[in-house]
């Protein structure tokens, strides 16, 4: 969805992991929309929320504390925090079970009520008819 002001896309979990760890796992389509100064990156409080959960169980280990990470990302303009608002929740609601995890449906809801373009490597999230970029 580009429009005057360059592309709007909503990041995914491990969109936001690899962006500045790891540049070179994502998508060739994906790191030069990422690179561009008039992209705007959303992330999603979902998101955040399930890199606190993964966390605190282990299953994540972060170099840095997740709000610092946060923090500095927001300041420096790399990302632009996005709510879960009703308008996600009722969509998501109406969300066919094409994918199973609870935070991949709720960007997708997002994306969808949003008009954002989704940044993520998973092509299940493709049978939704949201705008995806990767490859």
């Amino acid at each position: 969805m580009a429009g005057l002001h360059g592309l709007k896309v909503l990041l995914d979990t491990c969109t936001f992991l690899w962006l500045d760890a790891s540049p070179e796992r994502l998508g060739p389509a994906a790191r030069v929309a990422l690179a561009k100064s008039s992209t705007t990156r959303f992330l999603s409080h979902a998101t955040i929320w399930e890199l606190a959960i993964k966390t605190s169980l282990g299953k994540l280990s972060l170099t840095t504390e997740l709000p610092e990470i946060i923090e500095a990302y927001e300041k420096r303009g790399i990302i632009t925090l996005l709510p879960i608002e009703l308008p996600h929740l009722y969509r998501l609601a109406a969300l066919p079970w094409v994918h199973r995890d609870p935070f991949d449906r709720l960007l997708v809801a997002q994306a969808l009520a949003e008009g954002l373009t989704l940044i993520t490597p998973d092509p299940t999230i493709n049978g939704y008819g949201a705008e995806t970029l990767w490859e």
